[in-house]
């Protein structure tokens, strides 16, 4: 999991993941690369502690 938020009424997860989620219950979206980012440097910032970062070549 990379980012998570909570409302009373709805949860929104920013995840990686390489197998489908067909759950109908859940609305799964692509995001851009930017929204990426975001979603890394907010998980960063809140969690209290440094996150490290993999790359793949």
């Amino acid at each position: 999991m990379i980012e998570e938020s909570h409302t009373d009424v709805q949860s929104t997860l920013v995840v990686r993941s390489t197998a489908p989620i067909d759950d109908p219950s859940w609305q799964v979206n692509r995001l851009d690369l930017e929204d990426i980012v975001l979603a890394y440097m907010a998980g960063a910032a809140g969690s209290g502690r440094e996150r490290v970062l993999e790359g793949q070549r």
